[in-house]
């Protein structure tokens, strides 16, 4: 069986630090000033991204998510007032994950803090260089997601 080498064992490690790092100060932001989780803020974000509107199941492939704790954050979502589900129209059992009014107010004010939160933890260290080199592994490290057909506007 092949081994990482101490140098990319040692880079495993700082990128997992630095990760948890950056999502720890992402998320805290957005709970001090807009009072969302990271994740409800990620649910919220692909609902907008969607126009408003995903089946349960496509929302929690989109937030990377497991069907149980999306379903935990849509019913936390929709006791704030900020998601509704509705029913799927061409499936009787199936449900979808319904951006409200008050959703795309939060949402909007929420990006905001988002897209500042990520600039200072993370995308003001990186140079245009950094960018390019960036891109490049992540893409051999998931080629379906990363400068592929997805991507959003706070990806």
């Amino acid at each position: 069986m092949a081994r990482p080498d101490p140098e990319r064992l040692a880079l495993w490690w700082a990128f997992d630090e630095a990760h948890r790092e950056v999502m720890g100060s992402v998320g805290a932001r957005l709970s001090e000033e807009c009072d969302l989780s990271l994740v409800s803020f990620t649910v919220l974000d692909r609902l907008y991204e969607a126009r408003g509107r995903l089946r349960l199941h496509d929302l929690a492939d989109q937030a990377g998510l497991p069907p149980s704790t999306l379903t935990r954050v849509v019913d936390r979502l929709v006791g704030s007032g900020l998601v509704e589900r509705v029913p799927a129209a061409d499936d009787g059992r199936g449900a979808l994950a319904s951006l409200t009014r008050e959703g795309r107010v939060r949402y909007r004010a929420a990006v905001t803090v988002f897209r500042r939160a990520v600039h200072k933890g993370f995308a003001r260290h990186l140079t245009d260089t950094d960018v390019v080199a960036l891109q490049r592994v992540l893409v051999k490290l998931r080629p379906a997601t990363v400068g592929g057909a997805e991507g959003g506007a706070t990806r």
